[in-house]
């Protein structure tokens, strides 16, 4: 009896160790899934943020060209409407007896003062 037990434990011990290697191994499977997952998310989510700040940048450019073509825009239409309003001062003077042409300059002073803001 006492020589089936000196056999017995080595079996014994060699199962746990295997058993334990099993466990060692499966966790190390497990955990290198989980590994894999969280790279590909973490992939995903840089990808996301990348075309996110690409569609920021496109936004910014477009605004930026907005307000340089409304600020283009407005000079364009300032310096037009202030070529008006003096032609119609100027046209003041001598439309004085045309009492029809004078209200039209006054309408039209008024219309450009309005613009002017």
């Amino acid at each position: 009896m006492h020589q089936t037990m000196c056999i017995c434990i080595p079996v014994i011990v060699f199962a746990c160790v295997c058993v334990l290697l099993l466990v060692a191994a499966v966790s190390c499977v497990l955990a290198v899934r989980a590994l894999l997952r969280a790279a590909t998310r973490e992939m995903a989510l840089n990808a996301d943020l990348v075309r996110q700040k690409e569609a920021l940048q496109q936004a910014e450019r477009k605004s930026m060209n907005k307000s340089n073509a409304f600020a283009s825009s407005s000079h364009d239409i300032r310096s037009t409407l202030s070529a008006i309003a003096g032609l119609v001062d100027m046209s003041r003077s001598e439309s004085q007896s045309l009492p029809g042409i004078m209200e039209n300059l006054d309408q039209m002073g008024v219309c450009t003062n309005k613009l002017f803001g």
